[in-house]
This record gives structure tokens, sequence and C-alpha cells, in this order.
């Protein structure tokens, strides 16, 4: 029996948890929530845990020596874990909801009563949030329940707001009646006699008439709200958002309601008891939008260009860029557009063999895959498909018509667009052969009657080398006469990179890619080359602002870097575009997208992000740059995406790429790069992809544009350059990696067994659910929910968790810090806990996922980075935590789940293996090995396979990331 008493108790803020350790004679002390860590009942210790790290989440707060935590929170815990924090059992009895009135009626509202198993009602039932109290005892409501009476609370305050409000909240209450009802709930039959559709977002579909564009709203439900988790999926888990009205009530609000009035309505009738109703916000935006229809050709085809910038100048007071951003869904029917008209339109890109990440396997192997790749997304063209296409196609442009009708690979619709590059791009198919008529006469019927576009177009380079900027030598005032503002003594590979910089700037290159490994230091670099610019400048006499184009959660690392490595004033005064400071630089009613060009142009140099430069591209554009860097620069990886075209109207008189990674998941990755950095250099897409490409591609070929983007040529300095740190650090410390082998316990084994059972007698197609069934179980036979495992045997039940405990324990011993990588949010909580207490830390290891904000992540590294000598950890995402942080402060790694992504993983270790590292460093990689047949073991054969991408993209320019065959083989591997 336990010596510590746990204990609950219910108020209108929360619950309030307490906890006391028992002493002689019946009598007993509280303990502080900075003890409960250090208590011996291990089963209670986690269940603790898992509460205190609630506050970093703001959804607890300690108060005089107890935490207090949100009831949703606390009702949402596991029946174990409530059982062991001392809560009251889930209720016994029943739920039913009813209602007075109907929903059309002001006096509409809803009532819910309890009954028990044999359908008495229950009274005097009291509820304080998620506590009852009904015949003298006490339960406590599941979460599902919890929030369906907190939706019908609601419900009943905002019905007294009017109709709009009142709808508005039913469709929370809707929402929640299916599982509740599932579990016992009752509900009135009425209540599921109507339908209200509620609208959270929406998007625009553009359509040419005789009076010119325009266009129509779509309608999309609210954004989910996702826990921020890397689950271990090759490519992200979120779904292309889904229109929320059918086809008919989709025409009818479109063409008929919404056009009806001069500015949107809260709500619509659309059929018999189908209701649609809007948020605010949404209804705000839709105004906007609706002005926009009534307005002339001009103002329609400016909003249909670039509805967030439309609705940023018009709701930017009401609204933050984040809401703003959801407020809007760009999709590919937003993007399926005129390219004439200036809309922006998803770029057709052939392809003759599919490559990339998708982990899908190729059913039939036997047969060339041809097709288009459209928006990223591969169209299959079976054989004999193509001249069929080609005719659809050329009918729509004649017909006046946007697109056809087509399915990608994996099934799904998806619009082809109607034009004369889907034309060529089919053409080069094999066994296309349109006739050459054919071709005209849609070239001609496409031509006629377009206006004079009002947008920034730009030769894309895609199908043919359009635009190749030439060498303009720079003159060089001797800049390097004046002393340097760079607080550091360079190492010798970035005074190289620095003398490479400068060679390119003077011999007129439009600019370079800065591709160092990991942790050798790029943004020092690059500020020393922006710092001699400005030197330049100033000895010039001219003056032109430098930009900084990076992810967000980079922003913050730039502004500290600026100030680290730099003499005051620095690069001078730093004018950060995005985020609340966004709205200081607006112009209303301007004709530049809304920015205030004076301000950007008289700033030192500017900070913005990707998305900011996509919102904002016609000021941007507007303006002439000394340097313009892109941090990251894989984000314009995808030739066909918004915001790649947006980099390339930037008109800088100098490009400097950063990237670690220039080559992510095929080779026109880098294609891309360089069509921004150093346009034509590496010709067209269509010619680049036919040559390097194709599965055949021989090591020469590869060897040859290797040769092209690294070697000098023609006197002129080499486009990239990419050092590893192990060749070029001669003070970077030895780097050990220490695979740790154990064999699958027992419960783990039995597991993994039944996994490998079920994809031998699984259906075709199954593939990747059995490869990340087997990845999950590797890591923990438990993943799912570890409130089911005893705490004690946590650990002991994985192989990897026990390798992973014996490193951390040596690590200790010696007195130094490490980092953790491991994705599931839920097990980074218990692991947190599990370490606090068996090393009796003071506080839990921090966390670092795709829920940090960027100024947050920021703190938190601040914080490990400056925490006294000895034992301490951080456990990381992988995705969220593996690029732009320096962690030097930790000298060992420990990867407890490993991506299928060799150059992620590398990115991960880069964290602590980098400048400013002074211990050795090790990377621990634990691995779960199958008794019953080791080869087959999923830890094996991933390693294995890691090994042979990460020699190959370093080797041969191969993409790292996991291919088709790549799958294939794993399973092979592992299941035979």
């Amino acid at each position: 029996m336990s010596r510590y008493l746990p204990s609950a108790t219910p108020s209108l803020e929360g619950v309030h948890f307490a906890l006391s350790r028992k002493k002689m004679l019946g009598r007993s002390e509280p303990l502080p929530v900075a003890a409960w860590a250090t208590i011996d009942d291990d089963a209670l210790a986690l269940a603790l845990g898992r509460l205190t790290a609630l506050r970093d989440e703001g959804a607890a707060v300690e108060i005089d020596g107890k935490l207090l935590v949100e009831h949703g929170k606390v009702a949402s815990l596991g029946d174990i874990e409530a059982g062991r924090l001392g809560l009251p059992p889930r209720p016994n009895f029943a739920l039913h909801v009813q209602h007075d009135g109907t929903i059309d009626q002001p006096e509409f509202r809803l009532r819910h009563a309890w009954r028990s198993v044999g359908g008495q009602p229950l009274l005097g039932v009291e509820r304080t949030g998620c506590w009852l109290k009904a015949e003298g005892r006490d339960y406590l409501l599941p979460e599902h329940l919890f929030t369906l009476i907190e939706a019908i609370d609601h419900f009943n305050v905002e019905r007294e707001k009017g109709e709009a409000a009142r709808w508005r909240a039913w469709t929370a209450v809707r929402d929640r009646l299916p599982e509740a009802q599932e579990d016992g709930t009752s509900v009135d039959s009425y209540l599921t006699s109507f339908e209200i559709l509620h609208a959270g977002a929406f998007s625009i579909t553009p359509k040419q008439t005789r009076h010119g564009l325009d266009f129509d709203p779509v309608l999309y439900a609210p954004p989910r709200k996702y826990e921020p988790a890397d689950d271990g999926s090759p490519a992200p888990a979120a779904e292309e958002p889904r229109p929320l009205l059918v086809p008919a009530h989709q025409t009818k609000f479109a063409e008929e309601r919404f056009r009806r009035d001069e500015r949107c309505r809260p709500r619509y009738a659309l059929d018999d008891g189908v209701y649609l109703v809007l948020d605010p916000a949404v209804e705000q935006a839709l105004t906007v939008a609706r002005r926009a229809q009534l307005g002339d050709a001009a103002t329609r085809q400016a909003f249909a260009r670039n509805p967030r910038a439309a609705l940023e100048r018009a709701l930017g007071d009401q609204f933050d860029e984040t809401a703003l951003e959801q407020l809007f869904v760009e999709t590919s029917d937003y993007s399926d557009r005129v390219t004439e008209l200036g809309l922006w339109q998803k770029p057709v890109l052939p392809w003759v063999q599919m490559k990339g990440a998708n982990w899908l396997p190729d059913d039939d192997s036997t047969l060339p895959k041809a097709g288009l790749r459209i928006d990223g997304r591969p169209v299959e063209i079976a054989p004999g498909e193509a001249a069929r296409l080609h005719g659809a196609v050329a009918d729509a442009i004649q017909a006046g018509e946007a697109s056809v009708q087509g399915r990608s690979v994996d099934g799904a619709p998806i619009k082809i667009p109607a034009t004369p590059e889907t034309l060529d791009a089919l053409a080069s198919l094999p066994g296309a052969r349109p006739p050459k008529a054919d071709r005209q006469e849609s070239a001609e019927a496409d031509a006629t009657d377009k206006a004079e576009p009002e947008v920034l177009l730009i030769e894309d380079n895609l199908e043919a080398l359009g635009y190749a900027r030439a060498l303009k030598p720079r003159v060089d005032p001797s800049a390097d006469a004046l002393p340097s503002m760079v607080k550091a003594k360079l190492k010798p590979h970035q005074e190289s990179g620095l003398a490479w910089m400068k060679e390119a700037w003077r011999k007129g290159e439009p600019g370079v890619l800065l591709a160092d490994d990991m942790g050798l230091g790029k943004t020092l670099q690059c500020l020393a080359f922006l710092e001699w610019i400005k030197r330049c400048q100033q000895l010039s006499g001219q003056r032109r602002p430098m930009l900084v184009v990076a992810p967000t959660s980079l922003l913050r690392n730039w502004e500290q870097e600026d100030e680290t490595h730099l003499r005051r004033p620095g690069l001078g005064t730093a004018l950060r575009l995005s985020g609340r400071a966004l709205r200081d630089l607006q112009r209303r009613g301007s004709d530049d997208m809304g920015l205030d060009i004076d301000r950007l142009r008289d700033a030192d140099w500017v900070l913005t992000t990707y998305e900011t430069m996509r919102n904002h591209e016609m000021s941007l554009a507007g303006l002439r740059f000394a340097v313009v860097v892109f941090d990251e620069i894989q984000k314009i990886k995808n030739p066909a995406s918004l915001v790649t075209k947006a980099a390339k109207t930037l008109n800088a008189d100098f490009v400097l790429g950063l990237t670690g990674t220039p080559i992510e998941n095929r080779l026109a990755d880098l294609w891309s790069i360089a069509d921004r950095v150093q346009e034509g250099l590496l010709g067209d897409l269509k010619s680049f992809s036919q040559r390097y490409e194709r599965e055949d591609t021989p090591p020469e070929t590869l060897g040859e544009l290797r040769q092209k983007i690294s070697e000098p040529r023609g006197g002129q300095p080499a486009f990239m350059v990419r050092r590893m740190k192990e060749e070029q650090l001669e003070g970077l410390p030895e780097k050990r990696i220490e695979p740790l082998s154990a064999e699958m316990p027992p419960v783990q084994a039995d597991a993994y067994r039944a996994v490998l059972a079920g994809a031998r007698d699984g259906q075709k197609g199954k593939m990747l659910e059995a490869l990340q069934a087997m990845r999950r179980v590797s890591l923990h036979p438990h993943a799912g929910d570890l409130a089911e495992t005893p705490a004690d045997e946590i650990i002991q039940a994985s192989a990897r968790w026990r390798q992973a405990f014996a490193a951390l324990d040596r690590i200790a011993n010696a007195g130094e810090k490490a980092l953790i990588f491991l994705e599931t949010i839920a097990l980074q909580k218990d692991l947190a806990t599990l370490i606090q207490r068996r090393f009796g830390l003071s506080d839990q290891p921090m966390i670092i996922n795709g829920g940090v904000s960027g100024d947050r992540r920021q703190q938190r590294v601040n914080a490990f980075q400056n925490t006294a000598p000895g034992f301490d950890v951080m456990i990381l995402g992988p995705r969220a935590a593996g690029v732009g942080l320096t962690l030097t402060a930790a000298n060992h790694v420990i990867h407890l789940t490993r991506w299928w992504n060799p150059a992620v993983e590398d990115q991960c270790t880069d964290r602590v293996f980098r400048i400013g590292q002074q211990k050795p460093v090790t990377v621990w990689l634990p691995q779960a090995i199958y008794p019953d047949d080791p080869e087959r073991s999923f830890d094996v054969q991933l390693d294995k396979l890691l090994q042979r991408k990460r020699s190959l993209s370093r080797d041969m320019l191969a993409p790292p990331a996991g291919t088709d065959q790549d799958a294939a083989d794993l399973f092979r591997a592992t299941v035979g």
C-alpha cells in the first residue's frame, strides 16, 4: 500500500490536486508540487508527472502547494491515471439530451437529464466542471460527456444572442452527439432531424465570364485543431481540406443566396432542414469578397489573384496574421487559374519516372509509368490515354473551360489545367502524337479576347529556358580596407566561404548557394558577407536594404546572431516584417498590397517569413534589395508553389541561399533552388528532369551535374559550396556512433510477432501500414497509451527504452547533457517524468515539439545552453526541432526513434555536433532485436537502409528521402 495520499477537490476554475505523505499515528504531511517527482511510488509519480507537464501548456498552475488543473484536462485522463490520482469513478448512469421548441424559434433551448441504468430519472445531480455529485457519491465525467454538456450549456447562453449565434453554438453540440450516443446517451429524435452546417473558412473558384474574371466562394468547416505531433509518418498526415457543401448546396449558396445581397449574411437556408451558418470572421471576410465581386474587372482580378493580401488590408486591424491565414484555404482549386489573366496557376510538369517520398508500393513495376505532375501530385497516364486526354484538354481550351477532370495516382480526383502548357506536356508523353493542327487551333482559341494582366508574371523556365541572368561584374570599392565589425575570428573554412561569396559578387554572379553541412556556421558566414556589403555601400554612396527570408521559428535566431557576432550597430536597424509587427507596416488603401514601401526602403535589413513574402509579393517586388538571403532555401524546392513563384519576383542584386540539405526528395529540388539563385544555370526543368531524374541515369551523368554546380567554370567561382564538418573543422571533437542492441522482452516480442503475422496475411497495398506498425511496436509495445502499463514496467517492456536509459545512466555518471529525439508528444511527456524521477532532477526535462512557438523555443534553447554544468536532458521532436537550433551544451544524442530520411536524422545530431562543441559527441542508436529472427528486426533493417541512403546522397547526389523501392525493400527484408 502506498505511503502517499493524493486528493482532488473541484472548483469552478478547475480541480485542485494535492499530495500528502502518511506519518505515524494516522497523521500526514502535505508535499509541495516540487517534491512530487521524488516520491518512491512509481505508478503515482508517473500520473502526477502528466499533471505537472500541463504547466508548460498553460493548462495548470501551482497555487499554495497544490496544482490547479483545467476541468477539460482532468476529464481526458485515462481511468487508470484517474484512479491513481484519487479521482472518483466514472458515472454508471446515462445522459439524456432533450429540447424545448424548434431551432428556428428564439425560445429553443437544450436540456439534459441523468437516468439510472433502469431508465429512472436521477434527481438532485450537481455538476462542477467535470465533477458530478449524485445520490451522495462523487463521479468523474469522461471527456466526451464533459465536452457535450459544456457545449449544451454554451448553447443555452448563446441562443439568447440571436439566430446566427444559436446555429453556430448548435454545431458544437451536434459534433459531440455521435460519440456520446455510442456510449449510451439518448437524444430526442428532433435533434437529429435537421442539419446545420458551420463554415469556419473559405476559398474561391475563379471563372471566366463575358464580363471578365469572376469568382465564387467555396466554404469549409472550421479548421481542426490537431495536436502538434511528429507521428513517425514519412510525410505530413494533414488532409486536403474538403468543401463543406455538397455540389447542389454549393451552387445554391454561391450563385443564388450569396449574390442576392450587397454584403454577406450570417446565416442562409439552403434546403428544407438544411441551414448554413458562418463564423463572424468568415462573415466579415466574405463581405470583403462580395464587395470585390461587385467591383469592376480589375477589382475582381486583384482579389482573386491574392485573396489573403486583400483580406489583410481590409481586416488586419481585427485579426492577427495567424487568424487571417486560417480564414482562407488555399487549395488546388484556388490555384487552378488562367495564366493569361494574371492569375497564378500551378504549372504542369512532365515526368517519365515517378520518384518521391510517398512510400507507396508500386504494385506493377513491369510497366513504365508516364504522366503529369500537377501541384506536386503525380497524375498517371495509362498507355494510349495521352492522345485522348490531349484531345479533351484541347476541347476544353476551345470551350473556355479552365480544366478537365483526372485522377492522381492515389485515385483522388484532380483538375488538370486546360492550357497550352498542358498540351505540350501531354505531347511529350509516349503515344500522344497530337495533330499539329489541334495545337495551333487551341493556341489561337486561347489567345482570343484576353485582357492585359495586371499581375507579376515571370519566365518560369519549366518547359523551356526563357530567362537567364547575364553576368555584370561589380565595382569593388575596396571595402576590405575598413575594419571588420565581426567580433569572432572566422575559422579557415569560414574565411574561405566568405572569400568565395565576395568573389562571386565581384565577378557579377547573380547569387550563390552555401550548402555547408549543419553546424559549420552558415549564419556567421552570411552575416560577415552582409556586413561587408554594408561597408561597400557606405564607400560607394549607394544604399539599398538587405532582406532575409527565413522560417518563422528562426527570425529571433537571426536577430540574436546579429547581436552576438557583430559589433554594434551590426547590420543596423532590423525591421521585422511578420506577425504583429506587420500591422505597423501596412498602409490602408494603397496600391502596393498595403505595405509602407518608404519604411521598407529606409531599413538597413528586413526580416520576413516565406509566407509573408508570398502574401506581399507586390510590395516586396517593388523594392530593389542589395542582397536577398533565403535561409533554409529548400522552402522553395517546389517549382509549382506560390511561395517559389513569389521568391522569383524579388528584385535582388545578389541572392544568397543557405541550406544544409540542397536535395531533400528529388533532384528537381536542386533545380528549383538554382533557378532562383542563378537563373539559367541548370537550363529548363523539363530537360533537367529527363536527363538527371530517370531511374537509369548513369553515375557519370550525375557526376557531370555535381561538377556543374560544385566546380569553378570559365573563370567564375562555383555555384555551390558544400563542406562536411569532419573534413573542415580541425578543432571539431570526435563523434562516435554507438549502436545499442538488445533483444525484445517477451511482451514486445509477442506484439512484434503479431504484426508480422498480420502483415503476411494482409491485403495487397497494406505495406505502409505494416511498416508503421513494426516501427511503433519496436519503439514500445504499448506506445499508444503507457497508462495501461505499470510504471515500473514501462522501461523494461521495451528493448529500446531499456537501452536508452542505460545510456542515460552513463551520461549522468559523467555529469554531461543529452538530447533525446522522439516523435509522439504523449510519450515525450511520460519520458520526461521518468527521467526526472530516475535521476532526481528538480524539474522535468524541457521539451521542444511542434506545439512550441518560435519565441518559446528560443527561450528553452537559451535556458538549456545556460544551465550549470552537470547532467541534464532535453527532449525534442525530430521534424520540429531538427533545424535552426544550437544546443552544444549537450554532447550526447539519443535517437529513440529514427526518421526515414537520413538527412533529417543528421540534422538532429547536428544540434550538438557543430561549431562551439568542446566535448566528444556520442550518438546513441537503441535497437530492438526480434529474438525469433534477428535479421528480420525492423531496427536492424532500417539502420541498413539509412546507411545506404546516406552514402548515396553524399556520393551521387541521390535524394536521401525514402522512395517506393526503399519501402518495398524494407518490407521484404522484415516481413519476407
